[in-house]
C-alpha cells in the first residue's frame, strides 16, 4: 500500500495538465486597456480642484480712515493692496447608484489672504437614494437665507453681495445642518 501512494504521488506531482489558453487578439487587449483607463479617469474625475484669486485696490480720502471693507487704514497710510479672495476648492461627488443619483458630495473650500488662511466651507452632502429627492447637508455651509447670501457671485446680478447681506450675515457661513 505504501508503493500505490509513493506513485500516485509522483504521478500528481510529475503530470502537469495544461488549460486551453484562448488566443487575444489585438482587438481584445486594447477592449480590455481603454476599460481599465476609464475606470480610472472615471475615478479621478470625482475630484474637482478649482481656485481663484481676486485682488483689490484702496484710496482713502486721509490717512487712518475707518473703513467697512477690508478694516480700517493704518496710521499714515491713505492707500493699500489687498487680496480680496484668493480661494482653493476641493469637491469630491461619490459615485452615483443604479438610477443616477450621486449619494454623497464632499465639499471643502479656504480663503487665503494676506490677513491668513480661513475656511469657508466644509461641509457634506447626502442624498437618499431611492427617490433622489431629498438631501442632507452637515457642515460649515453658505447660511440657506434668500438669494443673495447661497448664490456664487458667478450666478448674481452684481459681483458684491449688497450691504444689507454684508450686514445682517458678516461671515455668509454657518455651522449646521440643512434638509433639501
Amino acid at each position: 500500500m505504501k508503493h500505490f501512494y509513493f506513485i500516485l504521488l509522483f504521478l500528481i506531482v510529475n503530470l502537469s495538465v495544461k488549460a486551453q489558453e484562448a488566443e487575444e487578439t489585438p482587438l481584445d487587449t486594447l477592449t480590455r486597456s481603454v476599460s481599465s483607463l476609464q475606470q480610472n479617469f472615471e475615478a479621478n474625475n470625482r475630484l474637482r480642484i478649482s481656485g481663484y484669486i481676486q485682488g483689490q485696490f484702496q484710496v482713502a480720502e486721509a490717512s487712518g480712515e475707518a473703513s467697512f471693507e477690508g478694516g480700517s487704514f493704518a496710521s499714515g497710510v491713505y492707500q493699500r493692496f489687498m487680496i480680496r479672495r484668493g480661494r482653493v476648492k476641493l469637491n469630491y461627488t461619490g459615485p452615483s447608484n443604479d438610477k443616477g443619483y450621486t449619494l454623497n458630495n464632499y465639499m471643502l473650500q479656504m480663503d487665503f489672504t494676506e490677513k491668513g488662511v480661513r475656511l469657508m466651507d466644509a461641509y457634506a452632502r447626502f442624498t437618499d437614494p431611492w427617490l433622489g429627492a431629498f438631501s442632507l447637508t452637515v457642515g460649515l455651509q453658505n447660511r440657506p437665507f434668500g438669494y443673495e447670501v447661497p448664490y456664487s457671485s458667478s450666478f448674481r446680478e452684481s459681483p458684491e453681495r449688497g450691504r444689507m447681506s454684508q450686514l445682517l450675515f458678516p461671515n455668509e457661513r454657518d455651522l449646521g445642518a440643512m434638509l433639501t
